[in-house]
């Protein structure tokens, strides 16, 4: 039996196995196009002089015979802006070298070794002080969840989608002044 949500894991899965290197399994920007078309990051595939690793003759996806070049080539920045348009990216903190999957950017930088330490001694003086960061991120994450939802609510009533926005100008048309007991209405 499939509910909504084992589809949206399932499908959840299959994204990233059909775009994470299936030697070390997780995203990259720097990915190497085989023959074949299968892809591995470069750190997998070279050494680091540049040198194809050994056994990896052949694609270990299809086991095509040499499917990838024998030494590392430049990789075009279309390649690069295939794996952004994807959702891959590094870590915002520069001395850190991961690659990541944009969802899994917060769950990283909450332990992430490279944080700051102006960041590392703010966060923890919010936390200490219980306020703050902590409270302001779920808020946030919760009202646009909710907007969404309501967007969402709207356009299935609606057939049409109207921001936050248009959507209070129309409804403050319909609604009377206050201290009158009139409606108005068009």
């Amino acid at each position: 039996m499939v509910d909504g949500e084992d589809v949206r894991f399932s499908s959840t899965i299959s994204f990233e196995q059909r775009f994470n290197c299936v030697i070390c399994w997780a995203p990259n920007l720097r990915m190497i196009y085989g023959s074949c078309q299968h892809r591995l990051c470069e750190n997998c595939l070279y050494d680091k002089q540049g040198n194809r690793r050994f056994g990896l003759e052949r694609c270990p996806t299809c086991q095509r015979e040499s499917a990838f070049p024998m030494t590392r080539p430049d990789i075009p920045e279309d390649n690069i802006e295939i794996q952004v348009q994807l959702g891959v990216r590094k870590c915002p903190n520069s001395r850190c070298k991961l690659h990541m999957w944009h969802w899994e950017i917060p769950d990283h930088l909450q332990k992430c070794q490279y944080v700051a330490r102006s960041q590392s001694r703010k966060r923890k003086s919010l936390n200490d002080s219980g306020s703050g960061l902590e409270i302001n991120k779920s808020m946030t994450l919760r009202s646009q969840t909710k907007e969404t939802f309501e967007l969402l609510s709207d356009f299935k009533a609606t057939g049409r989608m109207e921001t936050r926005s248009t959507r209070s100008k129309r409804h403050n048309l319909h609604e009377p002044r206050k201290g009158k007991n009139k409606t108005y209405t068009r």
